[in-house]
């Protein structure tokens, strides 16, 4: 990422993320504030933000409204390339994959929620665009959210080989993990941007070569959903 003076301010913010619970979620309130557009994020750089932000949800796996915050703003961070790639050196998949491993439950279930809406955001310097899920405060739910963030990582070229994985043993292990949630909780809509990771590691040549050499775990189980 791009290093660039911190602000003072939200460097102090940011420390309030290890504090009680109290400060915890007044520092998460004003992240989210401050999260909105580019212009705002940039202002997080050199803070730290999103390490200490990853760390939440283990420290608060158990707390659905710290959780859900602490991911909204991984989420509204998650527009920028530079932030993705920032993540992915902090590992996010595995440890989001880790949060719905602890979260995800046969009895989970959702409420249907119009929880984010479709907006263009420049990757490259070529000009052209993307689609990327942006989120509305105070919609959706922490699993929702957290398969929304590997979505959105999922997005540039640099989040989707993360997603995939290059060691041999656990390569696209993620993903295969994913697609049985899917399947499982078919008739909830809580895993359907899992479609949209898919569909973006699908883009390399190495995810599409996966998929083919896995296809009796990943895609023909998705075909009997059709």
């Amino acid at each position: 990422m791009e290093q660039t003076q911190p602000n003072e301010q939200f460097k102090e913010i940011v420390t309030f993320l290890s504090m009680n619970r109290e400060s915890r979620d007044e520092a998460l309130n004003i992240i989210l504030a401050f999260t909105a557009d580019y212009e705002q994020r940039v202002q997080w750089h050199g803070t730290e933000v999103d390490k200490n932000l990853l760390r939440v949800l283990t420290d608060c796996a158990d707390d659905e409204e710290i959780t859900t915050k602490a991911l909204q703003a991984l989420v509204n961070f998650a527009q920028d390339k530079a932030w993705i790639e920032s993540m992915c050196e902090l590992n996010v998949a595995r440890r989001i994959f880790e949060f719905l491993m602890h979260s995800v439950k046969p009895t989970s279930s959702s409420i249907r929620t119009e929880n984010a809406q479709i907006v263009k955001v420049q990757f490259t310097e070529e000009g052209g665009t993307t689609d990327v899920y942006e989120l509305k405060q105070g919609q959706g739910n922490s699993i929702q959210f957290a398969v929304m963030l590997l979505s959105n990582v999922s997005m540039a070229e640099t989040g989707q080989n993360h997603i995939l994985g290059n060691d041999k043993k656990t390569k696209g292990s993620i993903i295969e993990n994913l697609c049985g949630m899917f399947t499982y909780f078919r008739s909830s809509e809580m895993f359907d941007f899992v479609s949209n990771i898919l569909a973006n590691v699908s883009s390399l040549k190495a995810g599409r070569q996966w998929m083919i050499e896995n296809s009796k775990n990943v895609l023909s189980p998705l075909f009997l959903l059709l």
